[in-house]
């Protein structure tokens, strides 16, 4: 999981910067792969977004409004959409060594650039792979 999230001022990013979300989540039963993604419109602070098809249309995520917060806190949810229709979630939250939901650690790195996240950065109290468990 990697993503670019937006900065506050005074030295934060642009109205024109997009944030952004990406990941890989592998799901059984057969050990497949799909890679997920997801831009907010440039200029916004991110929010809770719809179902949103992966590479692979047959899995879905989102980040449902009952546990969105903010960037770097918020529920991701995914389901399969065909047979087994599988589906979970986990709250993944970021920069608390203390929190073992804090899969992220997310890093200003200069004036006026994004926060850029990775799994199992310094700041991260959680370790990958992040798991969840399908109901």
């Amino acid at each position: 999981m990697t993503a670019s999230f937006p900065v506050g001022p005074p030295y934060g990013t642009s109205s024109s910067f997009a944030p952004s979300i990406q990941f890989t989540l592998d799901y059984p039963p057969n050990g497949a792969s799909t890679t997920c993604s997801y831009t907010w419109p440039a200029g916004s602070q991110g929010s809770a977004t719809s179902w949103t098809a992966c590479a692979d249309s047959s899995v879905q995520f989102q980040f449902p409004a009952d546990g969105y917060v903010a960037l770097g806190n918020f529920v991701l949810a995914v389901r399969e959409t065909s047979s087994p229709n599988l589906s979970g979630s986990v709250k993944i939250t970021s920069n608390n060594q203390q929190d073992p939901n804090a899969y992220l650690s997310c890093i200003q790195y200069g004036k006026f650039q994004p926060s850029t996240c990775q799994l199992n950065g310094p700041l991260s109290g959680g370790k990958a792979p992040i798991t969840i468990a399908a109901n």
